[in-house]
């Protein structure tokens, strides 16, 4: 079972707890089940950790191909300003050539690395933030689960 699922379950479980008269609105709960539950959503918790690494290795993949292209592109234009070396004039505009598509092929590494950037940050956003969101409700439970108990 997923995290989200076992926290479900855990409020649905505190909330269908027997309230205790006269205890100011503490309940009693199953000690094992609610024991159990955590523990679930412990061993659940590595699965969103190794998510996290994945997209971060899909992040340092994207990146490496990026580089990898943009050199590419910068050696196949290194080669065609060599092969065009006959005359000033060739020369002159292979020069001009070479560094259009020397600039070119930046201009497009960089938009591929911002890019890769951009989108490996939104996802581990988003990863952090679910984290968060799960430890925050499961330190809350585990508050309210302390608060019972005592």
């Amino acid at each position: 079972m997923d995290v989200l699922t076992l926290l479900d379950l855990l409020v649905d479980e505190l909330n269908r707890a027997t309230q205790v008269p006269l205890s100011g609105g503490k309940a009693m709960v199953d000690r094992e089940k609610m024991i159990e539950t955590v523990e679930q959503i412990k061993s659940a918790l590595p699965e969103d950790i190794i998510t996290a690494e994945g997209i971060k290795r899909d992040r340092e993949k994207i990146l490496m191909d990026a580089k990898r292209e943009a050199e590419q592109l910068v050696t196949e234009a290194s080669e065609q300003a060599c092969l065009i070396l006959s005359e000033h004039e060739i020369v002159m505009r292979a020069t001009a050539e070479a560094r259009n598509i020397v600039g070119h092929a930046q201009e497009h590494s960089a938009q591929i690395r911002r890019a890769a950037n951009d989108y490996a940050e939104e996802l581990l956003g988003n990863m952090e933030s679910l984290l968060a969101g799960h430890v925050e409700l499961l330190n809350r439970n585990r508050e309210s689960l302390k608060k019972i108990i005592k």
